[in-house]
């Protein structure tokens, strides 16, 4: 503190309650912040980046993108459209996989993505295939569709059959709820994920304090979040 003009020491202003949140996360930086689900996505959280996907994973999604025979006979369809990616020479097919879930999910065909999603954890017999990084796409994906009960419902299947599920993926969901209206759902999912020694980010921090505020939640309640 340095002395004003009149010979007062001036008292530095109390920091906003984001920047205490960031203070307390320490694996957090104001120039890192990573938005929900993007996770280790080599997507960089944008819908879909075809000129990421190889040539074999952009045939994939043109043929699922245009196809309307697949309602007909789905896991058949599926299996004969994306069983190429398995033989392609691509180093990276979980990134391909990432990026076809991402552009059917956000061209408004979430049961098309989910069916995809469901077909690689059927099929993972290469460990390269799945990743991770699908889960909180696929919850947000749900989430946005409104099918909240479908995003829950998916990862608790996850978590019986032993995936890890991560930050991303929780944080995804709590948000799905907070923006459906079911906030004590939220507030529930938030508790349970620490219970399971989860630990939030800054972003789940943030989405928790606006659920808060939408049920109305003393200060108290607040102050006891970030403490």
């Amino acid at each position: 503190s340095k002395p004003n003009s009149v010979g007062m020491t001036s008292i530095p202003p109390i920091p906003p309650i984001n920047t205490l949140i960031h203070d307390l996360n320490s694996n957090s930086s104001s120039r890192h912040r990573i938005s929900l689900g993007k996770s280790l996505d080599p997507n960089r959280g944008k819908p879909w980046s075809p000129h990421r996907l190889s040539p074999t994973g952009q045939q994939i999604l043109h043929t699922l993108s245009h196809s309307n025979s697949l309602h007909l006979d789905l896991e058949l369809d599926l299996d004969h459209v994306l069983r190429p990616l398995l033989l392609s020479d691509h180093p990276h097919p979980a990134s391909d996989i990432l990026g076809i879930i991402k552009a059917l999910g956000f061209s408004n065909k979430c049961d098309l993505a989910l069916a995809v999603f469901h077909w690689v954890r059927t099929n993972n017999s290469n460990t390269n295939l799945f990743s991770s990084s699908a889960i909180p796409v696929i919850i947000k994906i749900l989430g946005k569709a409104g099918r909240v009960s479908s995003a829950a419902s998916l990862l608790l299947a996850l978590q019986n059959d032993g995936v890890h599920i991560d930050v991303y993926a929780y944080t995804c969901l709590i948000n799905a709820y907070s923006s459906s209206g079911r906030y004590r759902d939220a507030v529930n999912l938030f508790n349970k994920m620490q219970q399971d020694g989860c630990n939030p980010t800054l972003i789940t921090y943030n989405v928790v304090l606006n659920v808060y505020g939408k049920m109305g939640m003393p200060w108290s309640n607040v102050t006891a979040l970030v403490e």
